[in-house]
């Protein structure tokens, strides 16, 4: 009878993985590959604003399929990866907190359809396995980075840290973003480690990730050679431009304050200010999110450049980017200096935002809906380790402390648009199933 339910189980198992593999193929036959997206171009031109890790894996598909074909081929890939991605870790939580097989089943149906979920929550239509976007990439790679770090708290092995360290070190060269969760990571690793004596398996994995971001950082901006990245501190600096004044000018010095002033009015004539007066959080948040890309691009980048081009006659790519990046630098921690108070408010409405779009869409009448499923799970988490689940008490706890800090590690930078929120919209609510199929049968149990 054992034998025969190992045998269903391993059937069950390739069941599982042919789907997934069937919903990738099927998002890969409708929607092809999404190229047109305002990001897109940084990454295929090889831009100094942007990490190296995406425009390296296109660029490798360039060499391989030709300027003219290579696109079809990259989501072809990110499709076949995301369909391991979603099978693996959707396994691995199956196997660590012991779930029946319909839980295993809901959970690949659950881990794919944020991938198609964007589609409609996204104001830009994005499949993120179809799309030219960092996230194509990222995602799935988060997915198999979770899967070892699950083996690193349940298995110990070799193999767990050093898959969490490779995969960790990728997606966060791909994606800045996720040194975040990253740095989650690597506690778990830390903590569990040491109380298992793998002290050389942690100094292996955080080695591995070490190399493979300053490696890939550093071969992208030899052969690239267009200067500095400046992104991460005109992105910082957008936010702010939100909530200053135009007195702010007088707090820079020569140049700077010139550059400011001509993008404060422009930013002010496009309504990119926010006003004092709005208190609302989630307005304060939409506001932001409705003048970043435009605010930034447009007009701050495009000052900026403007400047460095006709009144200091710099010219040169490399150049523009260093003093891009020293304005961008020195405003920023000027005006965070003057609107602390201002910005740390922001900061915490987008982080709410954020966790709003982690488990929701964000609708005014959803946020009460997305609150209750946080007080649901909040309580099944505490039941749960009162009941002495402790596998799927410890799983859910990381997860809570993933999107935590995803959300508001996020809001530091920019906004929480739904793209950068999805990447623990499925583990909530597969966790949450989890816990609350264990309380249900317990219950039944001892009823």
């Amino acid at each position: 009878m054992e034998g025969m339910e190992v045998k269903a189980h391993s059937v069950n198992k390739w069941i599982r993985l042919i789907i997934s593999a069937a919903a990738f193929g099927t998002l890969f036959l409708i929607f092809g590959c999404q190229n047109s997206f305002l990001d897109s171009d940084e990454y295929t031109q090889m831009s100094a604003q942007v990490s190296g890790g995406y425009p390296l894996f296109l660029l490798a598909f360039r060499k391989v399929w030709g300027q003219e074909n290579y696109f079809i081929f990259v989501s072809l890939f990110q499709n076949i990866l995301a369909a391991f991605a979603v099978w693996f870790l959707s396994e691995k939580l199956g196997e660590y907190l012991e779930c029946p097989e319909v839980i295993r089943f809901l959970g690949t149906l659950c881990f794919a359809a944020p991938f198609i979920g964007t589609y409609f929550m996204s104001s830009n239509g994005v499949v993120l396995s179809c799309s030219i976007l960092t996230e194509g990439l990222s995602y799935p790679l988060y997915y198999i980075m979770l899967a070892f770090m699950l083996g690193v708290m349940f298995e110990h092995n070799l193999t767990a840290y050093v898959g969490a360290g490779i995969t960790g070190g990728i997606l966060t060269l791909v994606r800045p973003q996720m040194a975040i969760p990253l740095m989650v990571v690597a506690i778990v690793s830390i903590m569990n480690g040491v109380r298992k004596q793998k002290l050389l398996y942690i100094f292996l994995e955080m080695v591995i990730a070490a190399t493979l971001i300053a490696g890939g950082n550093s071969y992208y901006k030899a052969i690239s050679q267009k200067g500095e990245n400046s992104l991460n501190s005109a992105t910082v600096l957008t936010n702010l431009i939100c909530i200053s004044e135009r007195k702010d000018a007088d707090f820079f010095e020569g140049e700077e304050s010139e550059v400011f002033i001509r993008i404060w009015d422009k930013a002010n004539e496009a309504g990119y200010i926010i006003d004092s007066d709005v208190i609302n959080p989630f307005s304060r948040a939409v506001a932001i999110e409705n003048a970043h890309d435009r605010l930034k691009t447009d007009i701050m980048l495009s000052s900026m450049y403007e400047y460095a081009i006709n009144e200091k006659g710099i010219t040169d790519n490399a150049e523009q980017s260093v003093i891009l990046r020293t304005w961008a630098d020195d405003m920023s921690i000027a005006l965070f200096r003057r609107h602390i108070g201002a910005y740390l408010y922001d900061w915490f409405s987008l982080g709410l935002i954020g966790l709003v779009r982690t488990n929701a869409i964000y609708r005014i009448g959803l946020i009460v809906v997305s609150a209750a499923l946080y007080a649901v799970y909040t309580w099944l988490l505490n039941s749960c380790k009162k009941k002495g689940r402790v596998s799927l008490y410890r799983t859910g706890l990381v997860t809570l402390v993933l999107i935590v800090t995803n959300a508001f590690g996020v809001a530091t930078i920019i906004m929480c648009i739904s793209r950068y929120m999805v990447y623990n919209m499925a583990l909530f609510y597969f966790i949450l199933l989890c816990m609350g199929y264990s309380t249900i049968e317990k219950e039944r149990k001892h009823g």
